[in-house]
Formats: C-alpha cells, structure tokens, sequence
C-alpha cells in the first residue's frame, strides 16, 4: 500500500507498514529515521489521519496543518523526555509516560534548563489511566515494543489514549535484524536463550561488540565475565521480539 504526500516522496512505500493504529515506520539499526519522520513530516509538512474507511488509506487531514498547541502527542516509553522536550520546544501539547520512574528523573535538568516542569509531563505510566478516551492525536513510542510482555494490553491502552482519526508511529528493531539494536552484537537474538546465547555473547565481546560502557553504568569497573552475564540477562530479561506479522495481529486486535 502506497502513502500519498509529502511523506512518500522521500520514503518508499516499502519501508512502511500500515497497522490498527496508524503508520509503523520499522527502522532496523535506531529511531533516526522516526525522529525525522515525527519532527519533518508530521509536525512541519502536516499532520496525516486515517479516514476511517476499509481501505485503511490515510489522507492529509489539514491544510495549513492543525496549529501545535492543538495537537496532543504521547510519546509512550519516554525514557529520559527528550523528543517530549523537543515536541514541547515547537509548540506541541506533548507529554511522556514510561515504566521507569529513575531514567525520566534523569531528565528532569533537561526540562527545568527550558522552563518546562517535568513532573507534569513526564508520567509513569499507570497514570496514563487518569488521561481521558481519545485524549491524544498521535502516539508515537520508540523502541519500546521489543521491551513488552503484554503487547495485548498496551495495544488496547494505546488504541482508547488514541483519538478517532488518530495516529501511530511506533519505531522497532526486527526480530530478525542483522544487529540487535540495544548489545550492538549480530544475530544474538536469534539463539535460543540458553549457553548458546551466552557463549555468543561472550564470542563477540572479545572482538570488541557489545554495548558502550557509557551506556550501561552498572557494567564500569567489571570484570569480562560479569559484563557477559549482564549481556545475556538484559537480552533474556527485558527483551521480547516478536515478528512483525504477530505484532501487526495484536494492533489490529485492538483496534
């Protein structure tokens, strides 16, 4: 299915998939290329809606688009806040929800050093149920859905926060994506969790794969062997890939 616009101009109609919720954009090495689809073409070029039709075409809902601080964007699993910070910089009703309340405490500087006040914009995320039905235009996240379990039930929390007429972009690294997105390593999410996985781990950290130790700070200081083991528990504990036939199943499920 092919996107009319602006946005297919500059990306083939190949690099996206059309799920319940609105557009996926699957980006296999990082959440660039969302970036740059929210901030050039949603929130510059105009904002694109579904028509509710069966065709499930999308269209150019407003031109000149909506004005910013009109449009109520959710950026769900927000980390740190930083496309939050960004959104609300351009005039953007934007807010931000994630399961862990220390990372968005990490951003609360970047906030306060724009006069913005954190504690409001950025939730956890069981008080995205005090947000009303329909609350929000577009909800975006980025590479969250490889981190949930229950895919079911953020489909359908994220389908009621979702106005009719609203939109999805949701960036994620594929299951089968030559390098996994979060230990920077080839193909170990293909093994089996088990001393397979491990010992490919440990393979390829000694020829220099693996994440920075910038980013991981529990690992600076340690030794190789715990640095393997902290590798095999993040890939088996806080990831669940899913092909993208099953997680395009589960959106339209929920609507």
């Amino acid at each position: 299915m092919s996107i009319k616009g602006n946005t297919a101009d500059r990306f083939a109609p190949a690099d996206f998939f059309v799920c319940a919720c609105g557009i996926g954009y699957r980006a296999p090495f990082g959440a660039e290329h969302l970036k740059r689809f929210l901030y050039r073409f949603i929130l510059k070029d105009g904002v694109f809606f579904r028509d509710g039709g069966a065709s499930g075409r999308f269209v150019q809902a407003m031109n000149p688009p909506l004005p910013g601080e009109r449009i109520n964007i959710l950026d769900w699993g927000c980390g740190r806040g930083r496309s939050v910070a960004k959104l609300r910089e351009q005039g953007f009703n934007a807010y931000g929800v994630d399961i862990d309340d220390a990372v968005m405490r990490n951003g609360y500087a970047l906030f306060e050093g724009r006069n913005l006040n954190p504690r409001e914009l950025l939730l956890p995320d069981g008080q995205a149920l005090t947000f009303p039905n329909g609350n929000f235009d577009i909800v975006f996240s980025e590479q969250v859905l490889e981190h949930a379990t229950d895919l079911r039930m953020l489909f359908a929390e994220i389908s009621r926060l979702t106005r009719l007429g609203g939109l999805g972009v949701h960036c994620f690294p594929g299951s089968r994506s030559i390098i996994e997105e979060h230990l920077h390593m080839p193909c170990v999410q293909w093994l089996p969790a088990n001393n397979t996985r491990r010992a490919a781990i440990a393979f390829l950290m000694r020829f220099g794969c693996g994440p920075k130790q910038t980013a991981w700070p529990s690992t600076i200081g340690k030794g190789f062997l715990f640095k393997v083991n902290a590798n095999y528990a993040y890939l088996n504990q806080r990831t669940c890939y899913r092909d993208i036939e099953e997680i395009c199943q589960l959106a339209a499920k929920a609507n």
